[in-house]
């Protein structure tokens, strides 16, 4: 934690996107042999997506919008936490590979997502569904509106 906040800190100050990819993927290439002795020396870890950074952009077709183009995803965003919990985006695509889920409908705050997704899917070796992203269902509430929940 204390490493990410300092790179963090870093990238604010130089005025950069934030996040862990280039430069700042400080443990991205760790040999085999100092992973395991860190692991030895018991500390926390995350699991990352090695992302490849030589894609500038993803075009993918959604089902409502039609070509969608969006930067491609280059930052080694964590799959699997320190407690051992996967991320939403991990879940998301083994979930709908082993469902055999074939069409995804979800809100338009989720579009910026896809590039991770896909390029999971892709990894992994396996064939993305179909994307739908729609307007967020509004829900009055007095005198105001806010975004329906599958909760309530």
């Amino acid at each position: 934690e204390e490493e990410i906040q300092e790179i963090r800190k870093s990238q604010e100050a130089k005025k950069v996107q934030t996040g862990y990819y280039g430069e700042w993927a400080v443990h991205r290439d760790l040999s085999f042999s100092k992973v395991t002795d860190y692991l030895k020396e018991g500390r926390p870890y995350v699991i990352r997506l090695k992302a490849d950074p030589s894609n500038s952009k993803l075009v993918f077709n959604d089902l409502i919008k039609g070509e969608v183009e969006l930067p491609a995803n280059y930052q080694d965003i964590v799959l699997l936490k320190s407690g051992g919990l996967p991320t939403y985006h991990l879940a998301h695509v083994v979930d709908d590979h082993w469902m055999r889920t074939t069409h995804v409908i979800r809100g338009d705050e989720w579009l910026s997502s896809i590039p991770i997704h896909i390029q999971l899917f892709e990894y992994f070796g396996w064939t993305p569904p179909y994307y739908a992203h729609i307007s967020p269902i509004m829900k009055e509430e007095g005198s105001s509106k806010r975004k329906l929940s599958k909760r309530k």
